[in-house]
């Protein structure tokens, strides 16, 4: 008993990939991140606590930001990562990491991880949503050059 498998197309896989990986660079994969991370921004923007005084309020300076190569190198991590907390300009928010944590005398009023898990499937689909973008036009390339 013989079994003979005839396989065609390895060259135009092979071209594809290659294709599809040369488009998913770091800026491509930072405006995915950062899109994703903009529904739990805003949910981390609404749960964070205001006080009454008219001094700026770390709820309206919450960012999502990209590290640069070069501070991921320095934390010896080469991966491709957004960021996401209060602006370090022009205000100070030393005491946001007690109103997020809590003391001994003040119960933690969290806002990061509360967004996360409420956010968490909807930030997932705008990623995804953005990455397949990038593949169905590498795709729609692909087809023209074939």
């Amino acid at each position: 008993m013989s079994i003979e498998i005839e396989q065609r197309g390895n060259k135009e896989l092979l071209a594809a990939l290659t294709a599809l990986e040369a488009a998913m660079t770091r800026p491509v994969l930072i405006e995915a991140l950062t899109a994703g991370a903009e529904p739990m921004r805003a949910h981390v923007e609404a749960l964070t606590v205001r006080s009454r005084k008219r001094t700026p309020h770390t709820a309206d300076e919450i960012v999502i930001s990209a590290p640069s190569a070069a501070q991921l190198e320095r934390r010896e991590r080469f991966d491709v990562v957004v960021e996401m907390g209060p602006s370090k300009r022009p205000h100070d928010h030393f005491y946001w990491f007690f109103q997020e944590y809590g003391t001994v005398r003040h119960r933690a009023q969290p806002a990061m991880r509360p967004a996360f898990d409420a956010q968490a499937n909807t930030c997932l689909g705008l990623i995804l949503t953005t990455l397949w973008g990038v593949i169905a036009r590498v795709a729609a390339k692909q087809k023209q050059a074939a």
